[in-house]
């Protein structure tokens, strides 16, 4: 395939037609003629399609505090860690349908996040998540970090 570290920039001055290969999203496109020395190559990517949302709930969120730093998170094993804007744990009410592994896009009055489902809270109820400092920081911003805040919660498909 297509390897990120083969970019390189397309020929300078080049008016004519290259040689197009394409593969997934990414296309690359060869300039040149081996008589007269190395081909110049343009590689291009189309960006990523935004998720798909299913449903959009109006929510809660605090975040878990630093003591959980290194602690094995509930569906993965793997650990918990602060900077990690990514983590999301769910209340019990919403375990079945919010399984882990599930894409969340959380906004809040700071900004918006789109994370997973990695734990559990069990002190958390209805709508109500718990987020890594990180995503509490860049959602609620900082003079809620003591706190909770009002928060829109996108379910991705």
């Amino acid at each position: 395939g297509i390897r990120p570290e083969a970019q390189r920039a397309p020929a300078p001055g080049h008016t004519g037609d290259g040689l197009t290969f394409t593969e997934g999203r990414c296309a690359v496109t060869w300039y040149g003629d081996p008589r007269y020395g190395p081909w110049l190559y343009e590689l291009t990517c189309e960006p990523e399609p935004e998720p798909a949302v299913a449903y959009t709930v109006a929510g809660r969120a605090s975040h878990y505090g630093s003591s959980y730093e290194w602690q094995p998170l509930g569906c993965t094993g793997k650990p918990y860690h602060s900077a990690d804007p990514t983590i999301i744990a769910v209340s019990p009410d919403r375990y079945a349908s919010w399984p882990c592994g599930t894409a969340l896009r959380v906004t809040g009055p700071a900004g918006s996040i789109v994370g997973v489902r990695q734990d559990a809270c069990p002190g958390c109820w209805g709508n109500w998540i718990d987020l890594s400092e990180a995503g509490f920081l860049a959602t609620c911003g900082a003079p809620y970090l003591l706190g909770i805040c009002s928060v829109d919660i996108e379910v991705l498909r």
